[in-house]
């Protein structure tokens, strides 16, 4: 069974929805529509409009944070861990280095 991208994204950041839409409006980079909407959404947990984001609009603020500062990455593609000893099967190991002669 093939897993979703939703299941397969990386665990959600761990900060209140005004502290999520500060750092990304500290980001640089930011569009003016998306500078505008993070503006909105702030004003409207300040003002007491609304007492938290959305899942949708919280999945967004996420992705654009991530593009910056990811959250999930391949540490060992990246050759931040090193590897361990390559394992050869049996098979490999036991096969004869030239074919026999007649």
């Amino acid at each position: 069974m093939m897993k979703t991208e939703r299941e397969l994204a990386p665990p959600p950041r761990d900060m209140s929805d005004a502290e999520l839409l500060i750092r990304a409006f500290a980001e640089d980079g930011l569009s003016e529509g998306e500078r505008a909407a993070f503006a909105d959404m702030a004003q409207k947990l300040a003002d007491g409009e609304r007492s938290m984001l959305s899942a949708k609009q919280r999945e967004w603020v996420n992705a654009v944070l991530d593009r910056s500062e990811p959250r999930a990455a391949n540490l060992v593609s990246r050759g931040l861990v090193p590897r361990g000893q390559e394992v050869k099967p049996m098979w490999d190991v036991n096969l004869p280095k030239r074919p026999p002669g007649r």
